[in-house]
Order: structure tokens, then C-alpha cells, then sequence
């Protein structure tokens, strides 16, 4: 008989969190890579100003890209998921930040523009913790 090292890993049931979580950010990638072609060929300006076009795309894959990983190395529960998930929720809060211009403005947007920026932005921390707890209770290895 042979033992496979890794049998009790592969033995291991995915928590449906892990499905739910990896899915969708799998979807993200794969839809903003498509929708971003338009804007990559100049087709679909992002911004009036070129330079931060540019920055916006190269932010939105950086992010968008790190979180597709966290999210294969979820599916294989390994620990590194966490801390791509919390580089991800990093950079996109400090590009959030460096982008608002003004407060006063920012603050006089639409309520549900607020609150879809508040909502999503709790979602990426929920789901950091989330991965962090099933660091901590040995799930991802």
C-alpha cells in the first residue's frame, strides 16, 4: 500500500466559502480582462487625462490579478492565499485613497456610489479574515 504524503490534504473538504470566494474572483479576472480590452486599444477612454488611464489600468490588473491568485491558492487551501488577499486589499485601499482628489466631492457623491464603495470594500476585509481564520485553524497549509 502506498501513503500518499499529502492524502489528509487532499482528504480535506473545501469550505463552500472557499467555492463561493474563488469563483467569483476567478469570474472578475476573466470579465475584466475582457472589458479592458476596449479600453487598452483607446477605444473607451478611462480618465481625460492619458498618463492616468494608464495608472488606472496597470492598478486595476495589479489588483484584480493578485486576488485571481489568492484565489487559485485558496482552492488548493495554501497559506500564501492571505497574504496575496491582504496585498490586494492594500493596494486597492491606498489607490482609493491617492485618487480622491477632494473629500468635500468625494463625500457629496451619490449615497449608493458610497455605499457600494463601503460595501465592496468590506466584502475584500471579510473575506482577508476569513482566509486569515482558516489560516489560524489550519485549514490552508
Amino acid at each position: 500500500m502506498v501513503v500518499v504524503a499529502d492524502q489528509s490534504i487532499r482528504e480535506k473538504k473545501r469550505p463552500i466559502l472557499v467555492w463561493i470566494i474563488s469563483a467569483y474572483y476567478i469570474y472578475a479576472f476573466i470579465w475584466g480582462l475582457w472589458a479592458s480590452i476596449p479600453v487598452i486599444r483607446g477605444d473607451v477612454p478611462v480618465s481625460r487625462n492619458p498618463d492616468s488611464s494608464k495608472f488606472i489600468i496597470i492598478v486595476d490588473f495589479l489588483t484584480t490579478g493578485l486576488w485571481f491568485i489568492a484565489s487559485i491558492f485558496l482552492i488548493f487551501l495554501r497559506k500564501a492565499a492571505v497574504s496575496l488577499f491582504v496585498a490586494g486589499l492594500l493596494i486597492g485601499l491606498g489607490y482609493t485613497l491617492l485618487t480622491i482628489p477632494d473629500w468635500r466631492r468625494f463625500l457629496a457623491l451619490p449615497l449608493a456610489w458610497l455605499t457600494g464603495i463601503l460595501i465592496g470594500e468590506l466584502v475584500r476585509l471579510s473575506i482577508c479574515v476569513y482566509a486569515w481564520y482558516l489560516k489560524r485553524t489550519g485549514v490552508l497549509t
